[in-house]
């Protein structure tokens, strides 16, 4: 795929390393990739089909209650 070309290699690892810690939200993880929160999310989906890593790793979500 051409997005994960994108990613260095590097890049994988500080954002596997940041979501092993503890479980992140996607917020976090544009934060520390420092992008918007969607190219963030399509960037872990896309790491977790390339390449395997995150599949066994959770991020958090927040739910709203109305």
């Amino acid at each position: 795929m051409k997005g994960i070309a994108l990613l260095q290699t590097r890049d994988i690892q500080k954002v596997v390393e940041f979501v092993k810690k503890e479980p992140r939200t996607i917020q976090e993880i544009a934060q520390l990739m420092q992008r918007s929160w969607v190219t963030a999310d399509t960037y872990i989906q896309r790491i977790k089909e390339q390449t395997g890593l995150l599949k066994n790793c959770m991020t958090r979500a927040f739910q709203r209650i109305w």
